[in-house]
């Protein structure tokens, strides 16, 4: 129970747009910025993390039949393309 606990805190630490990760550093970096540049840098950032996170998910249901990994990482850019405002 642990594990997954920790595993949760990792997911949520990433820096992606819908998550908590995502939300400390648009407000760390509207500290320095303007709130435009700082979405926009969010913004980037969050699709470079999802590459790496995509592939994983694609990758896992191939060796061991786990979608979980694909089906967050599907919903994840989902709401990075739905969401309009910060």
């Amino acid at each position: 129970v642990g594990m997954v606990h920790g595993l949760l805190a990792v997911l949520h630490a990433l820096p992606i747009v819908s998550l908590d990760g995502g939300e400390a550093l648009y407000a760390f970096l509207c500290m320095h910025e303007t709130e435009e540049k700082a979405l926009r840098a969010v913004r980037v950032i969050s699709a470079v993390v999802m590459v790496p996170l995509t592939a994983a998910g694609v990758y896992l249901p191939v060796h061991n039949g786990n979608f979980t990994l694909l089906t967050l990482s599907f919903y994840l850019i989902l709401r990075m393309f739905l969401r309009k405002g910060h």
